[in-house]
């Protein structure tokens, strides 16, 4: 019997067209399971050194049925301590709150933001400032409470515009985390320095949150 050979650029197309296949496949089985709430938590290190804790909440909700996109909410609560301020250092507790689209292509995550839903705000009380005994003695009660009033301005008009600046460099174009896996309760994904995220599944949702 003689064998029929298939020529080499038609075995290519074959498997093009099945790595293509298979990758839609693959696409509409994560954009189902990426739709609800997830939470990471982790550090972030300033230049002085100090430390914020960060609890980061995304919301996923995806389009039309066919659809491998959807709207994005992404909060986040920074925990900051001993931040300097001049001879004294401070505490604060900062929200933020953005909107944005996501879209699932070939396993990887594209996301993109709405600066213009961007909201920061100090939590209400939160501000603590720990002056030094001699500066509580030689101050006026009400110059100590004028000056971290302002202080709290100063540090939510700052935190906005470093926000701003963040989210509007990924506004016009879509910013692309690759690898893209969900198993289960479980999300990871990796940015353009091959850094690796992790997110866990939360069963209540966190979209409206009435903070900021």
């Amino acid at each position: 019997m003689n064998r029929v050979s298939i020529p080499n650029h038609c075995g290519f197309f074959i498997l093009v067209l099945l790595s293509a296949l298979f990758s839609s496949c693959d696409d509409d089985r994560l954009s189902e399971a990426i739709q609800g709430t997830w939470n990471t938590q982790y550090n972030l290190t300033s230049n002085d050194q100090s430390v914020d804790s960060v609890n980061e909440t995304l919301v996923f909700e995806k389009g039309n049925n066919d659809d491998t996109s959807g709207t994005l909410v992404e909060t986040k609560r920074y925990i900051s301590k001993n931040y300097e301020y001049g001879d004294d250092t401070y505490d604060y507790v900062l929200d933020s709150y953005v909107e944005g689209k996501w879209e699932i292509i070939a396993g990887d995550l594209y996301v993109s933001y709405d600066v213009s839903t961007l909201r920061v705000a100090v939590e209400e009380k939160s501000l603590k400032v720990h002056y030094s005994p001699y500066e509580v003695l030689s101050s006026d009660l009400l110059d100590l409470v004028a000056e971290k009033n302002e202080l709290e301005k100063q540090i939510q008009k700052s935190c906005y515009s470093d926000m701003f600046d963040y989210y509007h460099c990924k506004k016009d174009e879509s910013y692309q985390y690759s690898d893209l896996e969900i198993n289960g309760n479980s999300m990871s994904f990796k940015d353009s320095e091959q850094e690796e995220y992790h997110y866990y599944k939360l069963l209540v949702s966190a979209k409206n949150n009435s903070s900021v």
